[in-house]
């Protein structure tokens, strides 16, 4: 099966392309022996499935929405067991930043990243200090990205 990504020469791997997800390299962090479960909320089927294999591979637990609907139905699980909610901007529907209020209200303990290809519509809506994630983006970018969204104290 061939995931949604796409190789450099220097080894960077990038969500552009059709690749073997074998041939990709292990940046796995130290995770606690309890790995933070990361929600991903998207519309597209490939990049959910490109972010959960990297996430997966890199050792966190994960959780996959298609929709806003879908996420705040997971959401509905008792707070902290979902640690991240890493979800696309602009989705049918609720967009990210409702989908975020929403949970916050029930959640106000959960982590926030975004992951977008329309950074100018995180800073017109949603407003100046939020996290995100551009895309196209690298293993190594979400890796990290998601490193700090998870030690942040929002």
């Amino acid at each position: 099966m061939y995931n949604f990504v796409c190789r450099y020469a220097e080894g960077n791997t990038v969500m552009t392309g059709l690749e073997d997800p074998h041939t990709l390299t292990d940046t796995a962090p130290s995770l606690p022996a309890e790995p933070p479960t990361i929600l991903i909320v998207d519309d597209e089927p490939a990049i959910r499935r490109f972010v959960r294999l990297l996430l997966t591979k890199n050792g966190y637990g994960v959780a996959e929405a298609s929709s806003a609907a879908e996420a705040l139905s997971l959401c509905e699980q008792p707070p902290g067991t979902i640690h991240l909610l890493l979800t696309d901007f602009r989705m049918p529907g609720l967009n990210g930043a409702e989908l975020v209020a929403c949970v916050t209200a029930r959640h106000p303990r959960i982590k926030v990243l975004f992951m977008t290809g329309f950074a100018a519509d995180l800073v017109s809506e949603a407003g100046f200090g939020v996290s995100f994630l551009s895309k196209p983006f690298s293993e190594e970018e979400l890796v990290e990205t998601v490193r700090q969204a998870l030690r942040s104290r929002a």
